[in-house]
């Protein structure tokens, strides 16, 4: 409402601006015949009283027509007090509060006061009996009446009951059904009746029947409670009628006589038609046939039984079996990947096996440690490389056999074998050296050379046989001789004009390293693995001192040794030697004082690695 009066009052204004220029300020206007005009405006006069909820509105005008209003303040309120109203047990209450007895607005709330509690009163509990129900304790409020804790009706208490015997009756007496009767009250739970008199407990007696040779009795009945006869027995005079029983007849066979069939009384025991003899028959004989003995079954000879009563007169006697006919039953010979069967026999006429034929294994291959070939059906075990072309254009990538025989002898031959091959062996000729050089490198897992009549020593500047990164090497030794020989050291360099000591030659290199254990195969005649001899030192001129020699090589680098004697080699056969140290150089000279020689260098050794024997 506040906001529509002081809308309205700025629209006015906005009125009075144009109709009078520049407004109240200086309330002058410019009349249509170029006159100023000053407003003079009149009291004012109220057109809207102001209430406590809207403002009111007053105006006053200039006699030129122009008029101005503005707004009248609010009104303040007309309090009245609202009585506080206490709470009871049933309903809530109030707080005391205010509010404006013109717009009734609420000027100070009146809250609500939470029920008061109320005034419990015990309803006492009522025990029950056997003959009316009892309550349980309650609660009542004893202002308002309300029912807090509702009473609950108990049952009736049961009777203390006393069973009345029942009385049987009799076929003389009646009695009287079981009953019952509360032993506090004495109030009859179940009325005993009187159970009328029983009929008789009938007995038949059995009739007896006359017979041809005594009196009879009729059915009757008594009571077997009391014994009174019910219905009487007559007696039945006697009858002339058999009761007849047949005598069957029994035949006569061969060895007995027989009987016709018969008559008699079965009650007196008269017969009544006699049974005659039927004389014995005798046997009938039948022959029974001979039957031939087999190689499968046994045979019979010929006998005889009656055909009426089954008696043997002559006994079949069992023959035995006749000897098998054998024929061989020819076996197939195994080869070197197929298993082969052995020869057996069988009889021609039943075909029962008499020796049965038995698996022969498959013979395997046959391969030798020079030929590479099974003597049996020819097949190469591992590839082979037989030429120097091949062995410069084969990269040793898988498992190979290299035949040093058939590589060219006065090239010096480099043989890198790569982790991915397991295998590789080289065969030579006894008695021949052969300038190759192996190197195995990065190889993690185990790798097996075998070495047949190989005598290796290199002229590269590497050692001969080369193994590094590798964990297992096994090397086999096959043949006669095989030898694997460390390179000799370079001779030192001569000193000349100088006084220092010439440079010493170099150490013989390494045959073998390995990362891992070495195991050794010993299978030839003669093994031997030798380190390199060091170099010689330089002769020393116008020197004070001669030079010293180099020092020789280890002849095998690895964590274990272990060597194992196989087809009948000892294992003590192999021969681990490292490299004699070079020789000194010759004494200075020309220096004013002759010098001494240099002194040789250190040999090699194969110690400190333990070595097992097997």
């Amino acid at each position: 409402m506040k906001k529509q009066i002081v809308w309205m009052m700025l629209i006015l204004l906005l009125a009075l601006l144009v109709g009078c220029g520049s407004g109240q300020k200086d309330k002058i206007q410019t009349n249509a015949d170029q006159t100023l005009h000053t407003h003079t405006f009149g009291d004012w006069v109220t057109v809207k009283e102001a209430t406590c909820t809207e403002e009111g509105m007053r105006e006053r005008g200039c006699s030129c027509g122009e008029r101005e209003s503005e707004s009248l303040e609010l009104l303040a309120h007309t309090a009245v007090n609202d009585p506080a109203v206490a709470p009871t047990c049933t309903e809530t209450g109030l707080t005391e509060g205010k509010h404006c007895s013109v717009c009734l607005e609420v000027l100070s709330e009146q809250k609500t006061v939470e029920l008061a509690k109320h005034t419990e009163v015990i309803d006492a509990a009522v025990a029950p009996t056997c003959t009316s129900t009892g309550l349980t304790e309650g609660r009542h409020c004893g202002v308002c009446g309300k029912v807090l804790v509702e009473q609950n009706t108990l049952e009736a208490a049961k009777h203390k009951e006393i069973i009345d015997i029942a009385v049987p009756a009799t076929c003389t007496s009646t009695g009287l059904s079981e009953g019952k009767h509360c032993a506090v009250c004495q109030t009859v739970l179940i009325q005993q009746v009187i159970v009328p008199v029983a009929a008789h407990k009938e007995v038949v007696d059995k009739a007896v029947a006359a017979t041809c040779s005594a009196t009879g009795l009729s059915e009757g009945k008594h009571c077997s409670a009391c014994g009174k006869v019910l219905v009487k027995q007559t007696v039945l005079s006697k009858n002339d009628s058999h009761e007849v029983v047949v005598d069957s007849a029994v035949a006569a066979t061969c060895t007995k006589a027989g009987l016709t069939e018969g008559q008699h009384c079965s009650l007196c025991k008269k017969v009544l038609t006699a049974q005659k003899t039927v004389a014995k028959k005798g046997h009938t004989w039948v022959t029974d046939r001979a039957v031939a003995a087999t190689c499968s079954k046994t045979g019979l000879t010929e006998g005889s039984h009656c055909s009426s009563c089954g008696e043997i007169g002559d006994k079949q006697v069992t023959v035995a079996k006749t000897a098998h006919t054998l024929v061989t039953v020819k076996g197939v010979a195994a080869t070197c990947t197929e298993s082969g069967k052995s020869d057996g026999s069988k009889c021609s006429a039943c075909g029962t096996v008499v020796t049965a034929q038995k698996t022969v294994s498959a013979l395997g291959h046959s391969f030798g440690m020079e030929t590479n070939t099974c003597t049996r059906c020819s097949k190469k075990e591992y590839a082979e490389i037989k030429s120097s072309m091949e062995l410069l254009n084969t990269t040793i990538d898988h498992d190979v056999v290299i035949y040093l025989d058939k590589i060219e002898q006065t090239g010096r031959w480099n043989v890198p074998i790569q982790p991915d091959a397991d295998y590789v062996r080289f065969v030579g000729t006894a008695g021949v050296t052969y300038n190759v050089q192996i190197t195995v490198e990065n190889r993690k897992e185990a790798l097996t050379i075998d070495f047949v009549n190989v005598i290796l020593q290199t002229s590269y500047e590497k050692p001969t046989v080369e193994i590094l990164g590798t964990q297992s090497v096994t090397l086999g030794f096959y043949g006669s001789k095989c030898e694997i020989i460390g390179k000799e050291g370079a001779k030192g360099k001569d000193a000349s004009f100088t006084s220092r000591n010439s440079t010493a030659g170099d150490n013989g290199i390494i045959a073998i390293r390995s990362a891992g254990d070495l195991n050794l195969i010993v299978a030839a005649n003669s093994i031997k693995i030798l380190g390199g001899n060091g170099g010689k030192g330089g002769d020393g001129y116008l020197t004070h001192d001669g030079s010293n020699g180099g020092k020789g090589a280890q002849a095998i680098s690895a964590n274990v040794i272990n060597v194992y004697g196989k087809n009948g080699h000892s294992s003590s056969q192999i021969s681990i030697v490292g490299g004699s140290g070079g020789e000194g150089g010759k004494a200075g000279s020309l220096a004013g004082v002759k010098s001494d020689a240099g002194s040789p260098g250190k040999a090699g050794t194969a110690t400190n690695i333990p070595v097992n024997y097997y």
